[in-house]
């Protein structure tokens, strides 16, 4: 799976274990400048391009241990008319930490306040990679009129494999201990009660064609690990009735680095079919 980072390593640091895919990721221990925006209890660092009017807003949910410095690139790729925010999530990047204890709800909980104070009016496109799927999925459930559209970028699925130290074994991430096992149970949980929570609201899913074979397997470990994984992320394509799936065959996990031209386009596509959209119901 793809799992490790300073985000998550928060959670499962001594716990659980670090990613089979760890070499997959590109991680930035520093945000990009931004705007400080002030919780209360803690301030978050928050970059944002495009003109301040308009809409709709996409924002950027970085995976385990990524920064908003992960969206750079897709960013500079958009058009310039595409409202975008990207931030890091406290205690990450050039944010502060914030109160304890951590947990995935907490983290929604920030987000939700900070477009709040950072004047963001809903509903916005909603862009998670990795671990920011299972993030996105969390936020979608508590604040569901909050997400217009989601675009989904090789996310991490609650069956998706760790390699648990603490046993010395493979282990799903909804079996792991902590918030992010809390967190992924949740999310299971959310999807069993609802396996479409998008309904018809556009959702684009993006997976990786790239994947590097983790040390200690065999090759026909790997390969039944790879094809499991890929059939994993396809079919989160199924939280809406209302969606396409693309798979790239130049990218690794961090297809918003291999290939963030592919992700600007996806985010396009969104903004402009809500766009249309809202034009078309205007009288």
């Amino acid at each position: 799976m793809i799992l490790t980072t300073d985000w998550m390593m928060r959670y499962i640091s001594m716990r659980c274990a670090q990613s089979i895919l760890a070499v997959l990721w590109c991680l930035s221990a520093l945000g990009q400048d931004g705007t400080l925006v002030d919780l209360g209890t803690h301030k978050i660092n928050m970059v944002c391009t495009g003109p301040t009017d308009a809409r709709p807003v996409v924002i950027f949910e970085a995976g385990g241990g990524g920064t908003s410095e992960a969206w750079k690139s897709v960013q500079a790729a958009l058009p310039a008319t595409i409202r975008a925010c990207a931030y890091d999530r406290a205690g990450s990047g050039r944010s502060d930490p914030g109160p304890e204890p951590r947990s995935m709800d907490a983290e929604v909980t920030d987000l939700h306040a900070l477009l709040a104070k950072a004047d963001i009016s809903a509903p916005v496109v909603f862009v998670g990679q990795s671990l920011g799927a299972i993030l996105a999925r969390l936020y979608i459930h508590k604040y569901p009129d909050s997400v217009a559209a989601v675009l989904l970028v090789d996310p991490t699925d609650e069956d998706d494999l760790v390699f648990n130290t603490k046993v010395n074994r493979w282990a799903k991430v909804r079996d792991l201990d902590g918030a992010l096992g809390d967190g992924a149970r949740g999310a299971a949980k959310l999807r069993q009660t609802d396996p479409a929570p998008l309904g018809d609201r556009p959702l684009i899913v993006i997976g990786a064609g790239k994947r590097v074979q983790p040390p200690g397997t065999t090759p026909e470990q790997w390969e039944q690990m790879r094809s499991a994984r890929d059939r994993r992320v396809e079919d989160l394509r199924k939280l809406s009735r209302n969606s396409r799936f693309i798979r790239d065959p130049i990218s690794s996990h961090n297809v918003q680095h291999d290939n963030p031209k592919l992700v600007a386009t996806a985010v396009q596509e969104l903004v402009d079919g809500l766009s249309r959209a809202r034009g078309a119901l205007r009288p």
